[in-house]
């Protein structure tokens, strides 16, 4: 098979998406899932028995303050981390075959195994490359060369196991 290739530069927007869901992906997935259930279940037990619902509206309504501050300093961060963060400015190559995914950069040049990837997500921007939760190589789709690229990408991520 011939290798595929994939450049591209990072825009805020997409870096932003990407940070996003990576959080979103690990928080939805990790301890703090069960800490919002067992509030979730708290809330309507404390409803139910002793049917209070200005205060557990004003609790649910102070939840969603704060969700909602957190989100902005989540995109805040996300801008600020771009901003400072040069190496995201310049140029991303991938090439990728059927023994190993090559990566390039301006200071990096790293060849990696696909073992080394636990699996593949699509969005409709770009492919996620996930190593663990919080170890992401997003793969944006408008760095391939055509459409068939995209597709013969999206084959081998599943001959590897990678997408599902």
């Amino acid at each position: 098979m011939e290798p595929i290739l994939a450049e591209f530069t990072f825009t805020p927007e997409i870096f932003i998406k990407v940070q996003r869901f990576i959080i979103w992906n690990y928080i939805s997935k990790g301890a703090m899932r069960w800490v919002l259930i067992v509030l979730a279940i708290f809330w309507t037990v404390k409803f139910v028995i002793f049917n209070t619902l200005a205060e557990s509206l004003t609790v649910v309504g102070i939840v969603i303050m704060l969700l909602f501050i957190w989100w902005l300093i989540i995109l805040w961060m996300s801008r600020r981390s771009f901003a400072k963060n040069k190496a995201l400015k310049h140029p991303i190559s991938y090439l990728f075959s059927e023994e190993s995914v090559q990566l390039n950069t301006q200071n990096v040049q790293s060849v990696l195994q696909w073992a080394t990837f636990e699996k593949a997500i699509e969005l409709p921007d770009v492919f996620l490359l996930q190593q663990n939760r919080v170890a992401v190589n997003p793969v944006l789709k408008s760095g391939f060369q055509t459409a068939a690229d995209v597709e013969r990408f999206r084959g081998l991520l599943r001959k590897k196991g990678l997408l599902v």
